[in-house]
């Protein structure tokens, strides 16, 4: 079971980092909480704070866990949860804004969705390729792709129900 935490931090760095622009995203940005950097972070350790919103992690000089909660449509739904986050043992917590119109538009294959709180099946969802996840409201959609234009992803979309998906 261990690996497979494990997997899913590994996983989840890729998946968050996209940015993408969700339709109810604030005008051009979408705020995340940097909950801390951690040289050995388990999943149990932020048991308290993972109802609170898609946790993420991302590898930072091979040495460093980055932990983050988000993304959150507007910096008031963000504070709302950093307070949450800091007195529950994450003092240094802080919100990061993020420019979504510094994005590059590119396609996707939606796999399907989830509550940010659900158990994924991160590996089975690996099967079909590298993946990424958009958090909207208490959902998350998991895709994968990044296709430069509608005909390579209808290519690989036939493959990918091929896949069982």
């Amino acid at each position: 079971m261990k690996a497979a935490l494990q997997f899913c931090w590994i996983c989840l760095f890729s998946i968050t980092s996209l940015h993408l622009h969700s339709q109810t995203a604030s005008k051009d940005y979408t705020y995340t909480i940097h909950v801390g950097a951690f040289v050995k972070a388990n999943l149990a350790d932020f048991e308290k704070i993972r109802p609170l919103g898609f946790m993420y992690a991302e590898v930072f000089d091979n040495s460093l866990l980055r932990i983050y909660l988000g993304d959150y449509a507007n910096e008031k739904s963000a504070e709302a949860v950093l307070a949450k986050i800091k007195t529950n043992g994450y003092p240094d917590a802080y919100i990061t804004r993020k420019d979504l119109s510094r994005g590059v538009q590119k396609s996707m294959i939606q796999l399907g969705t989830a509550a940010f709180n659900d158990q994924i099946n991160w590996e089975r969802y690996a099967l079909a390729g590298p993946l990424y996840v958009q958090q909207v409201d208490k959902s998350l959609k998991i895709m994968t792709g990044l296709f430069d234009d509608l005909e390579m992803a209808h290519m690989r979309l036939r493959s990918i129900r091929g896949g069982g998906f």
